[in-house]
């Protein structure tokens, strides 16, 4: 995977592109993007997070079938106020 930076030729503009393996756009990135372009975010803070979500893909295509597990919290003795049985 990669990510790729583009100029538009009539505007200028850097807009930042993640491409898989096949060198195909990533059409959720690519959607997630282009919202932080309409929402006029800063052009670094887009290339940053383009980086980022390269690796998250790069990590989702990895381990497909890992679940998150949030970490659990200790439990605490009951107390009768709670009503726990």
């Amino acid at each position: 995977m990669k990510v790729q930076k583009i100029v538009l030729p009539e505007t200028k503009q850097e807009r930042w592109l993640v491409l898989d393996e096949s060198l195909v756009l990533v059409e959720p990135i690519r959607a997630f993007v282009q919202h932080l372009d309409h929402v006029e975010r800063s052009p670094k803070t887009i290339r940053t997070y383009a980086y980022h979500l390269r690796v998250f893909w790069e990590y989702l295509a990895v381990a497909p079938d890992r679940r998150f597990r949030p970490r659990m919290l200790p439990r605490t003795p009951c107390r009768r106020r709670f009503n726990c049985g």
